[in-house]
């Protein structure tokens, strides 16, 4: 029996590997938690200077719409300016000539009102010029262009004229509108 008690390793020393295995599965437990979290830290990181960047992307997508706008639309009446009209007045010229329709161009000078603006100044004369430029808008298709061509000068682009007294009666429905009270 003392032979075997000599042998036989004691509880403590049997107890021993078991200790040195979980020492080694808690340092390794640690050391994964450690790396979780420095992951964890370059996500957030990462999360963050996204949405920054998105913010910085939909700021600047805007400014560039803004700035389409602008480039293509008269400021004060947010019609097409010179340059998105003689575009597409060119595309339309090159439509009717395919499709063989006919179009009609009108020049719109509003009479007198440079007197507008001397008399009652020029916040009214804006003002009067966008209520033009809306009855203008909203008395013609879809499908046509109203443009603010400068000062007090309106263009018209009709398409698809099947007569000439078609023009006659777009002209006057355009003329009483604008007259309008």
């Amino acid at each position: 029996k003392i032979k075997e008690d000599i042998v036989r390793p004691s509880p403590a020393e049997r107890v021993q590997p078991t200790l040195e295995r979980i020492d080694r599965v808690e340092d390794k437990v640690q050391e994964c938690a450690d790396e979780l979290l420095a992951v964890n830290n370059t996500f957030a990181k990462e999360v963050t200077e996204r949405k920054h960047l998105e913010h910085l992307l939909a700021h600047t997508q805007g400014a560039e719409d803004e700035a389409r706008q602008s480039a293509l639309h008269d400021v004060l009446t947010g019609l097409p300016n010179r340059m998105l009209f003689n575009d597409r007045l060119e595309h339309a010229i090159a439509e009717a000539k395919r499709k063989g329709l006919r179009l009609a161009l009108m020049f719109i000078d509003l009479d007198d009102f440079k007197q507008i603006n001397d008399s009652y100044g020029h916040q009214t004369g804006d003002r009067v010029l966008r209520m033009v430029a809306e009855r203008l808008e909203s008395s013609v298709r879809a499908s046509d262009t109203v443009s603010r061509h400068g000062g007090d000068e309106f263009l018209y682009l009709c398409m698809g004229i099947e007569k000439e007294i078609d023009v006659e009666n777009i002209a006057q429905k355009l003329s009483k509108r604008i007259a309008a009270a």
